[in-house]
Parts: structure tokens; C-alpha cells; sequence
């Protein structure tokens, strides 16, 4: 059994370092840190992408790490994808697919699971889009987040070398720190953190353009560029991709923090640490690349994905893998039984340095609340039964459904490239496969929002008034 195997080697572990160290072994069962870093995109890691600029945490944390480089998200946006990475089901089954609907409370509960298994279980999140009143903090005993943009910030920031004034940076960090510097607990720790900062680059605080070359930074223009509401010039874009790249240095910051204060509590060596993000982002128009959120194309869908951690071999895992694996490997990796009817599959025997293995299934990927019309974004303002676009990946032929039209396509470097059916058997299978799922959704009625969270998701830069076209863009051309 995998199970068996993950937790074999875990007990060889902390049996050695008992020996070796003359102290008392750790827990039977390792920490679990969990951190999602929202619209993290793999082409700006060199783990991933070796032209990218460095980042020293990120770096030295991918060289130890098992890294799965083709890792695909269920949803190229928070929402959805947050659904299914925590319960381990496709969106059309969470049904937490559209700002006004909620995830099912059938879905399974990564942090339930584990508290049942002795975990004390703490989430520390920005809120938004994973609010504990969305169903995320089911199973948690603690779920702190952050319910409006301009909640007090009870714990100083990070200092900033180089910036005038302390960095307004999210709190989430600063508080995850204080309850480790405080936590007098036995048990075994789950821990999830998620944060907005690479997310809302767009805002460009003063902190991030204090190093950059003078620009009119304008966050409501930036974001108009972004969603395709506003025309716009490479100027604008060059100065979006600064801001990116000094919001992911800063992020980088917050990873060593986080990672030292694991350290300074003594949870370092029995943390098995999972470092991933829900979607990518579009930061290169000219090749069709533009921000997230209802764009089913690889460079959205492909995240990157790092685990490390006691028994954990580091290398390169190359076989493709979905969000929905995480609980399924993180249950098996403990020696705990994943929960009925999972969508993913375990990688725990990856973890340990096993081949993948050839895995013939589909990977899907789903959207019910936006659509690229004209080259701008709108969004469905009541939540359709039935996706408005699905992504089906099986291997190197992608399906592609968006409105009425429907193809399939080459995969090749990222690249799709259209695929004629009647002369390839391949793209036929696939046709059918991604026809035949039609995504219909649990029964459930839509949620009201209450006004601060109507806020709070305004902030993050999501128009919740703005009505889709009728037409939506169909798949890509060559």
C-alpha cells in the first residue's frame, strides 16, 4: 500500500533521527504546511522555467523539493480551484464555481479529515474568494482571515530594504509567525496559508515602485489592461511585468520568513511542507496571454507544484498531475484513507522517488462564470447550470469548449495547434470524452453577498455587475 510505504518511511526517519541526535522522536505523524500562493505563475520560477529571475527562498526550497512539472489546475481562477484542491472534487462537482454559489456541503474536507485523525487544524487566509463562510473553514478549529480590505493589521509588517515606509503587505504571514512563535500544542499540526499579494500586483503600492523607473501607476487603468476593458501600450505592460516581478521577490521574502519561523518553533524537520498556486497569469498580450479567469489554455492551467519534507526524495516528477491529487496524496502519504468518490489520485509514491507511471485518465478543467468576448472579460452575473467553457487534457490532445464551439488540439510546448479528426484517432477519443462531460452542476440555490464581501472582492478586481456576452470567443486559432 502507498500508505503504508509513506508512513514505513516516515517511521524509518524519525526512528534515525532519534538515534542520531540522542532526542526524543518526533510525532508518528508529520506536520502538514499547505501554502497557496494565488496567481503564482511557473514561467517566473526557475524550478520551472530557468530563465526566470532568481528568488533565494523559492530556489533553495524547489532544490530539496520533489517537483511535479507538469501539474495542471482544475480552474483558472481562485474560486474553483481553491474548491477542489481542499476537497479533492472537480468544480462541477463542489459546485463552488461562481461568486454566488458556495462549495457543496458534500464535498470533502481536507482539514476535517485530518482533524479526525488527531490534527489540530488552522487556516490563516486574506478571505476574498476562500471565506470561511464559503464553506473553507469547515474542519478547521481555527480559520483566521482577513473579511475586508482595510481590516487593522495588528502585527508589523516585513521590513522592506529600500522602501520608505513599512510594506502595507497582507497580515497573514505576520500572524501564521505569531501562532507558531506561540503554539504549545501535541498534536500534529495542519496548517494552510493563502495569500492574495502576488495576486494583486496590479495595485502598485508604494512599496513595490519604489525602486521601479517613474510611471503614473493608475491601479483602476492597470486592471482595465489587464481585463481588456481599456486600450493599452507595451509601456503599461512592461511596467505590469516590474510589478509582478518585484510583488514575487516580496512574496519570496515571506516564504524565508515563514520557513525560518518553522525553524525557530522546531517544526522544520517534521513538516512535510506543499508549496503550489491555484492558477497562472497572462502578462504577454502580444501572444494572447492576458491575466486569468476564463482562459483555458495551458499557460493558465499549468502551477507549479513543490513538496518537501522527511522521506520526501527531491527530483523532477514529469507526468502530468491535477490540484485534486493533493488530498488524495497528502491522506495516503499519512497512512489515512482518501475520502470516497475523489477525482484525484495519490502521488505519494512520487514523494518517495517512484516513476508516475503512465496515468491514461483525463484531466479537466472547468469555467461557469467568465468569458473572453472581443478580447476583454466579462462575467456571468447568475450562475449557468452548465460551464460556459471545458478544458479536457489526455495526453498530448486538448479538447476545448467554449460557448457552442468545441475542438480539439495538439499539445506541444505549450503551444496548442488545431487537429483534424477525421485523420486522427486520438483527438476523436478525446472529442467524445470532453463532449460527453457536460458539467452540470449540484443543485443548489445561488448565496446573497453580504456587503463587506462584495467589497472585499471588489478590491481583489473582480466587476461582480457586469454581464457576459452573448458570444463568447471560441478556442484559439493557430
Amino acid at each position: 500500500m502507498r500508505g503504508d510505504w509513506g508512513r514505513g518511511c516516515w517511521a524509518l526517519y524519525a526512528a534515525w533521527i532519534g538515534l542520531a541526535c540522542g532526542a526524543p522522536a518526533p510525532p508518528e505523524m508529520p506536520h502538514v504546511v499547505l501554502l497557496s500562493v494565488d496567481t503564482l505563475d511557473r514561467a517566473a520560477l526557475r524550478s520551472f522555467a530557468p530563465d526566470a529571475a532568481a528568488l533565494p527562498h523559492f530556489d533553495a526550497l524547489a532544490a530539496r523539493a520533489r517537483r511535479f512539472s507538469e501539474a495542471y489546475t482544475p480552474s483558472s481562477w481562485t474560486l474553483p480551484a481553491h474548491a477542489s484542491l481542499l476537497s479533492g472534487w472537480l468544480p462541477d462537482r463542489h459546485g463552488a464555481v461562481h461568486p454566488l454559489r458556495d462549495l457543496d456541503v458534500a464535498a470533502p474536507s481536507l482539514a476535517a479529515r485530518l482533524a479526525a485523525a488527531g490534527y489540530q487544524s488552522v487556516a490563516f487566509t486574506e478571505g476574498g474568494f476562500i471565506a470561511g463562510e464559503r464553506g473553507f473553514a469547515r474542519g478547521f478549529e481555527r480559520y483566521d482571515e482577513i473579511v475586508a480590505p482595510d481590516a487593522p493589521q495588528p502585527l508589523a509588517p516585513l521590513p522592506r530594504a529600500g522602501a520608505p515606509d513599512p510594506a502595507p503587505d497582507p497580515a497573514v504571514f505576520d500572524r501564521a509567525l505569531a501562532f507558531l512563535a506561540g503554539r504549545d500544542d501535541s498534536r500534529p499540526l495542519f496548517l494552510f496559508l493563502h495569500t492574495y499579494l502576488v495576486h494583486d500586483y496590479w495595485k502598485a503600492p508604494d512599496w513595490a515602485t519604489a525602486g521601479l523607473p517613474p510611471y503614473d501607476d493608475d491601479a483602476i487603468e492597470h486592471l482595465a489592461a489587464l481585463t481588456g476593458d481599456a486600450p493599452t501600450d507595451p509601456e503599461r505592460w512592461e511596467r505590469l511585468r516590474a510589478l509582478y516581478r518585484v510583488h514575487l521577490a516580496r512574496m519570496d521574502e515571506h516564504l524565508g520568513a515563514l520557513l525560518a519561523g518553522l525553524e525557530r518553533a522546531g517544526l522544520a524537520d517534521d513538516t512535510l511542507f506543499v508549496l503550489l498556486s491555484d492558477h497562472g497569469e497572462g502578462l504577454a498580450p502580444e501572444r494572447g496571454y492576458r491575466h486569468h479567469g476564463g482562459h483555458l489554455l495551458p499557460e493558465r492551467l499549468r502551477v507549479p507544484l513543490l513538496v518537501t519534507g522527511p522521506g520526501v526524495v527531491p527530483g523532477e516528477s514529469a507526468g502530468r498531475v491535477s490540484l485534486v491529487d493533493v488530498v488524495p496524496t497528502l491522506l495516503d502519504w499519512l497512512g489515512l484513507a482518501p475520502p470516497p468518490g475523489a477525482d484525484g489520485r495519490s502521488l505519494a509514491a512520487a514523494l518517495g522517488g517512484a516513476p508516475l507511471g503512465d496515468d491514461d485518465r483525463p484531466l479537466f478543467a472547468f469555467e461557469y462564470t467568465f468569458v473572453w468576448s472581443g478580447g476583454a472579460r466579462r462575467m456571468e452575473v447568475d450562475p449557468p447550470a452548465t460551464p460556459l467553457g471545458l478544458a479536457l487534457l489526455r495526453g498530448d490532445r486538448w479538447y476545448l469548449r467554449s460557448g457552442p464551439a468545441e475542438g480539439v488540439y495538439a499539445l506541444g510546448e505549450g503551444r496548442l495547434a488545431p487537429v483534424t479528426l477525421e485523420s486522427d484517432a486520438a483527438a476523436r477519443e478525446v472529442f467524445a470524452m470532453g463532449a460527453a462531460r457536460r458539467g452540470t452542476l449540484p443543485a443548489a440555490g445561488p448565496v446573497e453577498l453580504s456587503e463587506e464581501m462584495r467589497a472585499r472582492l471588489e478590491a481583489l478586481g473582480y466587476v461582480l455587475d457586469a454581464p457576459a456576452p452573448e458570444a463568447p470567443s471560441p478556442p484559439p486559432s493557430p
